[in-house]
C-alpha cells in the first residue's frame, strides 16, 4: 500500500473514533436529555476534533486557526458553554482506539511497553487540595500526576490514569491496566524502581503479564538487600515465602521466608484467608558502567530473553520519556485554557490522542536512507504535527503531507548523552500566551 494511502486510512481512523462517540454522545454528555440535542455552531462532531488538535496558544487564536472562514466565527464563551457538557471519558475512548497500529514493531514477537509517570503542571487553584504542591518556602502551585502506558517500539500512549500530586497510585494504577487489558495480549511491561512491590510480581504472573521492572541494588535496602547474592554480574532464580506467620521458622529463615502484617494489604493473602504464598522470579544485575550495577526483576526465562536482551528491554523504556518530551513540548500539553479540572482532563486526553496520529502518521511514511551520510535519519516529530493538523482539517492532502514529512528530517545520535537537566516548569498565564 502508498504510504499516502495509510495516510488517509489514519484518517478516516481517527473520524470514525470521533463519530463512535458522537453517535453515542448521550453516554458522554453531563446531561443525556438536553446537551447537544440542539442545532448550535459547535456541534460534538467539531468540538471533539475542535479540542483535540489545540496547541499552546491563546483561546481565541485556536479558535480562529481552526476556523478559516471569517464569516464563520465561535466566542470563546461559547466554546466554554458547549465543552461543560462533555464528559473527558469521550476523549480517553478515542484514545483507546487510536492506540493501535496496524503493523506494529515488535522484539522477539513481543511489544516491549513501559508504564512511567509524568508530573504536569496546571493552572493555581488553592481550593483544591488535590493538586496543590508546595516545595520549602516557595509558592505554592497545582499539578497532577500521570501514569501511562507507552508502546517503546511504536511511540504509541496505549492507556493512562490521572493520580494527584502525591503520586499516591503508581501500582495501583499499573494494576488497574492490567486488568482493564486495553492492550495487545502479546507484551513485555518495563517500569521503573517506583513499581518493586511484591505484590505487583505477584498480580502480573496471576494475569499472565510478562514484565521487566527495575529495582534497587543488592546494596540498598531494597528487596535484593536481605538475599545473599554476588556483588558482580549475575543471572539467577530467587524464590520466597510471602507469610503472615510468625513462627520460629519464619523468624529463622529470613532468607526464604518474608513477613507481612495482618494490616498490610496484599491480594492474595487476604485476612482469614491464606496465610503463605510462595513467588518465584528471576534477578538480573548488570554492570551499566565500571563499579555500577542496575538490577532487574523479571520472569522472562533465561532461554529466550538473554542478559544482552534484558539490556536492550529496559534500555527501551527511556522511549517512553522521550514521548512524555514530545507530549507537553510538541503538542502543547504544558498550556492549558481553562482552570476548569474537567476541562484540563479533556485536553490531557486530547493531547495524547493527538500525539498518537502524528506517530501513527509518521510512522507511516517510509524515509529513504542515503549511504552517503554520516547518520540515519528520521522524520521530525514537530514539523511532522503541523502538518498532520493541517491534513486533519483537509488544508493539504495526503501527497503533501507525505512530501512534507520527508523533506522535514532530523539525524539519529544513537551515542548522543547529555546529562538530565531537571527545572522547575511553570504555567504560562492566559494572558501571555503566543498569538
Amino acid at each position: 500500500m502508498k504510504s499516502y494511502n495509510s495516510l488517509c486510512t489514519i484518517r478516516r481512523q481517527f473520524e470514525s473514533a470521533v463519530q463512535s462517540v458522537v453517535d453515542d454522545i448521550a453516554c458522554y454528555s453531563s446531561d443525556p436529555i438536553a446537551d447537544f440535542s440542539r442545532n448550535r455552531k459547535l456541534p460534538a462532531r467539531i468540538l471533539i476534533p475542535l479540542i483535540i488538535q489545540m496547541g499552546s496558544a491563546s483561546l481565541p487564536t485556536e479558535l480562529a486557526n481552526f476556523f478559516d472562514d471569517p464569516k464563520f466565527s465561535v466566542t470563546a464563551s461559547a466554546f466554554c458553554q458547549q465543552r461543560s457538557k462533555l464528559d473527558p471519558e469521550a476523549f480517553l475512548h478515542i484514545l483507546h482506539l487510536m492506540s493501535f497500529s496496524r503493523s506494529p514493531s515488535l522484539l522477539k514477537g513481543y511489544r516491549v511497553l513501559a508504564m512511567d509517570g509524568s508530573d504536569v503542571n496546571i493552572p493555581f487553584d488553592p481550593d483544591d487540595e488535590e493538586t496543590l504542591c508546595q516545595t520549602g518556602s516557595a509558592r505554592p502551585f497545582s499539578q497532577l500526576h500521570l501514569n501511562a502506558l507507552y508502546d517503546c517500539l511504536n511511540d504509541l500512549f496505549l492507556d493512562v490514569s490521572i493520580d494527584s500530586s502525591r503520586k499516591t497510585g503508581e501500582c495501583a494504577a499499573l494494576k488497574r491496566l492490567i486488568r482493564d487489558h486495553r492492550y495487545p495480549a502479546r507484551s513485555i511491561i518495563c517500569a521503573d524502581r517506583g513499581f518493586e512491590n511484591y505484590e505487583l510480581f505477584a498480580f502480573c504472573m496471576e494475569n499472565g503479564q510478562k514484565f521487566v521492572i527495575r529495582c534497587k541494588d543488592i546494596r540498598s535496602n531494597g528487596i535484593l538487600s536481605t538475599f545473599e547474592l554476588p556483588d558482580s554480574e549475575f543471572d539467577q532464580k530467587i524464590k520466597r515465602i510471602l507469610t503472615r506467620k510468625q513462627t520460629n521458622e519464619v523468624k529463622e529463615h529470613p532468607e526464604l521466608y518474608k513477613y507481612f502484617a495482618w494490616n498490610i494489604n496484599f491480594e492474595y493473602m487476604p485476612k482469614g484467608g491464606a496465610e503463605e504464598y510462595p513467588i518465584e522470579f528471576r534477578v538480573v544485575r548488570i554492570e551499566v558502567k565500571k563499579g555500577e550495577y542496575e538490577c532487574l526483576i523479571t520472569n522472562l526465562p533465561p532461554e529466550k530473553f538473554s542478559l544482552d536482551d534484558l539490556k536492550e528491554l529496559y534500555h527501551l523504556r527511556w522511549n517512553e520519556e522521550v514521548g512524555f518530551r514530545k507530549l507537553k513540548y510538541t503538542i502543547g500539553m504544558l498550556d492549558f485554557h481553562s482552570k476548569k479540572r474537567k476541562f484540563i482532563r479533556q485536553e490531557i486526553y486530547g493531547a495524547l490522542t493527538l500525539h498518537n496520529l502524528a506517530a501513527l502518521m509518521i510512522h507511516a511514511v517510509p524515509i529513504e536512507q542515503k549511504k552517503d551520510k554520516k547518520y540515519e535519519y528520521k522524520a521530525n516529530f514537530s514539523i511532522g504535527t503541523t502538518n498532520i493538523k493541517k491534513f486533519l482539517k483537509r488544508k493539504i492532502g495526503a501527497r503533501e503531507l507525505e512530501e512534507r514529512i520527508k523533506k522535514g528530517l532530523i539525524p539519529i545520535r544513537p551515542d548522543r548523552c547529555y546529562k538530565r537537566n531537571m527545572r522547575a516548569q511553570r504555567v504560562h498565564a492566559f494572558q501571555h500566551r503566543p498569538a
